[in-house]
Parts: structure tokens; C-alpha cells; sequence
């Protein structure tokens, strides 16, 4: 399902724009999206976006979110990765901390689409500038 949702993205992008206008990504590059966590932590340019976009800090939590259990280190830079967080592959997960904000994490499906669109989005900006 998540391959035929990019593909019609693809698809929808290569006839959306004039020739000369047409995005210089490959449908390859679209194709092969990684299906699990584990393939996603072998695929560093993925979770160099995902470090900084697959996760959202809830500075207002909804009532009776579930509480995170594990460690949290205090320290100036939020990781999740660090504290053992990891996505569930269709839905997204909240938690709240003990200090009253929380987090979202994007599911790894949601991850992909976005991801996608940043990759399309980059090639854009990239032929922009080209021209």
C-alpha cells in the first residue's frame, strides 16, 4: 500500500509539471522504501532525517497519554534514538515525561511518505537553483 501511495506521487508529480520543469528524482529512489525499523537504522540518510523530523516535542499533553518508563538523561540535546525510542511501523506513539511535556513519534509509514517528500522537495530546490 505504502509503495503504490508513492507511486502515485511520482506519478502525480512527473504529469503535474512541464517537461522542462520535471523534478530529477528517480522512480528507484522512490521504489525502494525499507519496510521495518531495522532496515531504516542500516540507511544513514534516513536517520539523518529522521533525527531531526520523525519526532515532535509535546510541550501540551492530551489526558491519560501513557507515561515514558525507561531512562531519561538530562542534557541539552533530545535524542530519542538514545533512549531507546524506536517507531511503530503504521501508527504513531506519544509518551509523556515526568517534567510535563512528552513526545510524538511518527509512524514508520508516515516516516516514509515524509521522508519521500523531502527527497522531492530537495530535488526541487536542487533544480531551482541549477537553472
Amino acid at each position: 500500500m505504502l509503495l503504490s501511495l508513492i507511486f502515485s506521487l511520482f506519478i502525480g508529480l512527473v504529469f503535474d509539471y512541464p517537461e522542462q520543469q520535471m523534478m530529477p528524482v528517480s522512480a528507484h529512489e522512490l521504489l525502494e522504501a525499507p519496510v521495518s525499523w531495522e532496515q531504516w537504522l542500516q540507511d544513514e540518510a534516513r536517520m539523518s532525517w529522521w533525527a531531526l523530523h520523525g519526532w515532535v516535542v509535546l510541550e501540551e499533553l492530551k489526558p491519560n497519554m501513557s507515561v515514558w518508563t525507561g531512562e531519561i538523561e538530562n542534557g541539552t540535546e533530545f535524542r530519542p534514538l538514545d533512549w531507546g525510542m524506536k517507531p511503530d511501523l503504521e501508527k504513531s506513539i506519544q509518551w509523556a515525561f515526568p517534567n510535563g511535556t512528552g513526545i510524538h513519534l511518527h509512524g514508520l509509514d508516515r516516516c516514509e511518505v515524509l521522508y519521500q517528500r523531502f527527497l522531492v522537495n530537495k530535488a526541487a530546490d536542487k533544480n531551482q537553483t541549477n537553472q
